[in-house]
């Protein structure tokens, strides 16, 4: 089970940086210094920008590159869908639009981007926030609906699923818990790289408005090495520690998708990418909702009451298997609120919960069953109180999510 995050950030960018960019920026830590370090110890730190409206990537991506920078991302928020594509996961612009329009039939409607850069942290903040960038005369961009397959492949999963619900226990009290969590890890035929689908579903009375006002929600897999679990990040022995694991927890696409309309962008959901303080030896791939009490009641007739469908694209990394975990928390948003010019992913969870401070965890898989992957696929009722059950990703009807 995740651990609670401790990642004390530091959000440090110099006039230098402001300079190079040539805008005000969002801008979020990615490093913390040592402990006893000195005070121009280097930071990285990323900064995010927004278009006027949506464009279409291959503008963003003639936008972006005449700004500067070293891009990392292109977020894209569509009616039905919201996420990320990563110029560092290895898949060019081309096909990353061939594979979602033979996935949803849609493209992604780009609202702004992401740059990486280094600042010295005896730098001054840069404390201003975005604002929008020109689109230099480009019309705004409206692309298709979702393709209604993709919703019927994913509404028929779920009235799978919701049998099984049906079939558990006395239903248990209303809380912020999902009933039934599932995951599916699978590694592309071609290429190597790594599919993360994660699904979250409540069964009433559990309804995610029991979510506290000031609390996001994040779901993750949690991929293990032999490393020391007493080292922490950013001070691992191996320079690269992000890639000692099947899959890297940088350079994702990933997105999430529902059929209800305009909801999702509300929810704010991002990549919680921020490993600082994480062992050296644990690689969390999780998605976040900042504002998951804007999940929506499901359509009339779904199979669940709430639900949300992650997915994640990740570039392989240096090992072929690891052990795995799965959670799904709560965290507070507070450090989001004092300091807004923070990316959710540098922000959310990192203070400390309070007194009287609710049950932060539902998992879903714990790393002592030494489950291992990729090419596993397992789901988790009852609100983790029952054992997980395993399936075979590879087998057509298994019951894997979207399988």
């Amino acid at each position: 089970m995740k651990t609670i995050r401790t990642r004390a950030k530091v959000a440090l960018v110099g006039a230098s940086v402001l300079a190079l960019l040539g805008h005000a920026p969002v801008v979020a830590a990615d490093l913390k210094p040592r402990a006893g370090a000195t005070s121009d110890a280097p930071v990285q730190t990323r900064v995010d920008y927004r278009f006027e409206h949506a464009v279409p990537l291959e503008v963003a991506i003639e936008l972006a590159n005449a700004n500067g920078g070293e891009i990392v991302a292109y977020r894209f928020e569509n009616e039905q869908f919201v996420g990320e594509y990563s110029p560092l996961s290895g898949v060019t612009p081309k096909d990353y639009l061939a594979d979602l329009m033979q996935e949803l039939g849609t493209s992604p409607e780009v609202v702004g981007y992401t740059v990486s850069v280094t600042a010295d942290s005896g730098r001054a903040l840069g404390a201003e926030s975005a604002i929008p960038l020109s689109v230099r005369g480009e019309p705004e961009f409206s692309a298709p609906v979702v393709r209604q397959s993709f919703f019927d492949q994913q509404r028929a999963w779920a009235s799978s699923a919701a049998r099984e619900l049906d079939s558990g226990s006395a239903r248990m009290a209303g809380d912020w818990k999902p009933d039934m969590v599932s995951a599916n890890i699978v590694k592309q035929p071609s290429g190597g790289r790594i599919d993360f689908d994660m699904a979250a579903l409540w069964d009433s009375p559990s309804t995610p408005g029991y979510i506290p006002s000031d609390y996001g929600l994040e779901i993750s897999v949690d991929l293990y090495n032999n490393w020391s679990s007493t080292d922490l990040r950013p001070f691992c022995t191996n320079p690269s520690p992000r890639d000692q694991f099947f899959a890297k927890n940088y350079g994702w696409n990933w997105h999430a998708v529902d059929e209800q309309f305009g909801w999702l962008a509300a929810a704010v959901p991002y990549a919680d990418y921020n490993d600082l303080s994480d062992p050296c030896n644990r690689n969390s791939m999780a998605i976040g909702l900042r504002t998951p009490q804007a999940i929506p009641l499901a359509y009339y007739n779904a199979p669940y009451d709430w639900a949300v469908f992650f997915y994640i694209d990740a570039p392989p990394g240096n090992q072929t298997i690891n052990r795995i975990s799965g959670d799904v928390s709560i965290v507070t948003e507070a450090w989001c609120v004092s300091y807004p010019n923070y990316s959710n992913t540098d922000c959310m969870g990192v203070a400390q919960p309070g007194p009287g401070a609710p049950d932060l965890h539902r998992g879903f898989l714990d790393v002592d069953r030494h489950w291992t992957a990729p090419n596993k696929c397992w789901s988790s009722l009852e609100k983790g109180n029952d054992p997980p059950i395993l399936m075979d990703p590879t087998v057509p009807g298994s019951g894997c999510p979207w399988g």
